[in-house]
């Protein structure tokens, strides 16, 4: 439950702490004083988005604090996760900035806002009249289903979604195949044309260095030859490798005698040896060495056809080989696309056929729990005077036609409901949203946030003027049924209704004042006299008649 609530510089709160009680607590008050405020900032403090206009004029940023005593396991469990838990305490803080720089912690540790609902959605409740425009609107009635038994709803709902994921991966598997091959029949023609050309060339990776090398040397043959011969002549003329194997016969005498001369018979050797090989070498190649004008045309014709392809494709060699591979591997799939087609045909099928398995169980469990809501809800229109009110949830019949078209399925199931109502007897049911009242509308508002406070086994609730639109009797009945839910709940509502105001074990008054030229929002609890002129005065006007005030009275006494 709710035991603290401090609100600073929020809108026209300055300063406020509140000490919350168990079972009801009701805000009264003039018109525009900050009562909603309150109920905003508790809608705050539980995950509400924030915004820069609700910081008080003037100030940096605006604060909420609040002080919550735990016991629902969900929210326990849930601070533990985040390693904030402190027994049964919790606190949240939350600022707004005007640099939008904003702050959460719950127990001191920084969350999201998306981790701060995940623990509060077990916590606290805020009704609000968004609440009832969301009970009328269709779009939010599966939601409305899944919350009240989330628990025996996820294991099923898990499953499907893992069973959707696969079918839609399949089916998207195969519109890429479905599409590679509308691109094939397009670039076909192109394609067979690169592969011939490019086959032809016959590429390799070292080709185009090793002509580039060869062409050269022939174009030089000349100067090569001469080269070469020169060399041969200067080893054989000056008889070289004589004159280095003499030297290294000296060598090999001196160093037996000179331990320095040791290193120079070592350099000497490899000399000798690296000249023996060399000589050879050049001799070698003297003797191959040819020139074919006609194999210089052909290299160089085969280089400047390599070239070209370059140019043409702007690619280089290995990425022409590389693609060479690719088109011929896109040619191939060519005879086989049907083949893939079909077998990607099937993957579809079985996976559907899965999927709409799921779906199936998914709507059979939803169907168990709208039967169960229904049930529920009958009980407290009773309660709350709707004796002849008739509630059902219907499931529009599921309609699965082809595996190849994916939109019946949506990631909350396929299930399409309404809700439907008739409050008058001999009345057929018609849509909830085109046929109920104000007043019948907060009643059905009521009914449907009692079930959910038991599902969820809420600690928190906070109603605002959820009994909008009621008076006379219902107004008894309405009374009745919030301090039932009192009984368990902590309740926080604001209220003009008589009724209402005089079941709350604690009645806070909420008052604007002007403190230094500035208007501010101030609250006071009030005692039974005070309570009886607060009440007298809903019941007769500002001037409250002795009659009133002694209706006052009985009702707090009642």
């Amino acid at each position: 439950m709710l035991k603290q609530l401090t609100v600073r510089q929020f809108a026209i709160i300055s300063d406020i702490t509140i000490d919350f009680k168990e079972g009801m607590t009701v805000l009264t008050g003039e018109t525009g004083a900050g009562k909603s405020l309150l109920i905003d900032a508790i809608s705050f403090i539980i995950g509400d988005r924030a915004s820069s206009d609700m910081i008080r004029s003037g100030a940096e940023k605006a604060e909420v604090i609040a002080l919550f005593e735990v016991y629902n396991e969900h929210v326990l469990n849930g601070l533990q996760r985040l390693r904030a838990d402190d027994g049964n305490k919790l606190v949240i803080y939350r600022d707004i900035t005007l640099q939008n720089k904003n702050t959460i912690k719950i127990n001191k540790v920084s969350v999201s806002l998306q981790q701060l609902r995940d623990i509060t959605k077990h916590l606290a409740d805020v009704h609000s009249q968004f609440d009832t425009q969301r009970l009328i609107n269709p779009d939010n009635y599966l939601g409305l289903i899944d919350h009240y038994k989330p628990e025996l709803l996820r294991p099923y709902l898990e499953r499907y979604r893992q069973d959707l994921h696969l079918y839609q991966q399949s089916l998207q598997s195969m519109h890429q195949l479905e599409k590679s091959k509308k691109d094939l029949l397009e670039k076909q023609e192109i394609y067979r044309y690169q592969l011939s050309e490019l086959l032809k060339l016959s590429l390799s990776v070292d080709e185009e260095t090793t002509l580039i090398q060869e062409t050269k040397w022939m174009q030089n043959f000349d100067k090569v030859f001469r080269d070469l011969n020169e060399i041969k002549q200067l080893f054989e003329e000056h008889h070289l490798l004589d004159g280095l194997y003499e030297i290294k016969v000296k060598l090999e005498h001196l160093s037996q005698s000179m331990s320095e001369y040791e290193t120079y018979l070592a350099k000497c050797s490899d000399f000798y040896y690296e000249f023996d090989d060399l000589s050879m070498t050049v001799s070698n190649s003297i003797e191959k060495l040819s020139f074919d004008p006609l194999e210089l045309d052909r290299m160089i014709e085969r280089l400047h056809t390599i070239q070209q392809a370059k140019k043409k494709y702007q690619m280089t060699i290995p990425e022409l080989l590389e693609h060479q591979a690719y088109v011929q591997s896109v040619l191939d799939r060519t005879d086989h696309f049907d083949e893939l087609l079909q077998k990607a045909q099937e993957e579809v099928k079985k996976f559907y056929q899965i999927v709409v398995k799921s779906a199936k169980e998914v709507s059979i469990i939803r169907q168990e729990i709208a039967h169960k809501i229904t049930h529920q809800l009958g009980t407290v229109f009773q309660e709350l005077v709707l004796p002849h009110t008739i509630f059902e949830i219907t499931f529009q019949p599921m309609e699965f036609t082809t595996p190849y078209v994916s939109s019946v399925f949506t990631e909350n199931g396929v299930d399409i409901i309404e809700f439907m109502i008739t409050t008058n007897p001999g009345e057929p049911l018609k849509p909830l949203n085109k046929t109920v009242s104000g007043g019948e509308m907060s009643r059905i508002m009521l009914a449907f946030k009692t079930i959910f406070i038991q599902s969820q086994q809420l600690e928190t609730i906070v109603f605002d003027e959820i009994d909008t639109g009621i008076s006379g009797h219902i107004a008894k009945q309405i009374a009745k049924k919030i301090r039932s839910i009192a009984s368990s709940t902590q309740v926080i509502s604001i209220s003009h209704l008589p009724q209402v105001v005089a079941i709350a074990k604690t009645h806070l008054y909420v008052q604007k004042l002007e403190i230094d030229k500035r208007t501010t929002a101030s609250l006071r609890e009030l005692q039974f006299e005070e309570r009886v002129q607060a009440i007298a005065e809903m019941i007769s006007g500002s001037t409250p008649s002795r009659a009133a005030i002694e209706s006052a009275k009985e009702l707090l006494l009642n």
